[in-house]
């Protein structure tokens, strides 16, 4: 995966779509200080992916109409902007091109539900209750 240093001091990933080389667009930073990036440079992302030398990553289909969601999907696509790009693995720091798919809005979001995607990026989830400690729990013991 390609990584550019930028103004932030940090290494963001570069652009998904084949020939551009600017790095992606940062979102917003977040509470505790990581940060919301798009798979995309503001460039690309405000309409100019189809500018020479560039060819876009996004598809103007989903890519669940072949059930790899363990359903198929049979939404009408009037447009691309009905579709958004998915990273397979949920890690959004990872914009490799086989880790990216287009997929419609409702396949996005049953597979961001179903996979935890959403759990930052799935950081630390707490399984057995037992081991969460409170101010209650360290009173009780």
């Amino acid at each position: 995966m390609k990584v550019k240093k930028n103004h932030y001091k940090e290494f963001r990933p570069v652009c998904i779509n084949e020939g551009c080389d600017r790095v992606v667009h940062t979102r917003k930073i977040n509470k505790n200080g990581t940060y919301d990036i798009r798979a995309e440079c503001q460039k690309c992302h405000r309409g100019f992916r189809n500018r020479p030398g560039v060819n876009p990553h996004k598809k103007t289909t989903c890519e669940n109409t072949d059930g790899r969601l363990g359903f198929t999907c049979v939404a009408t696509i009037e447009d691309t902007c009905m579709l958004e790009m998915d990273h397979i693995d949920s890690d959004k720091w990872n914009n490799n091109a086989l880790n990216v798919q287009t997929l419609c809005r409702n396949c996005h979001a049953y597979k961001t539900k179903h996979n935890g995607d959403s759990k930052n990026n799935k950081a630390v989830l707490y399984t057995d209750l037992n081991e969460i400690e409170t101010v209650l729990t360290r009173y009780m013991n």
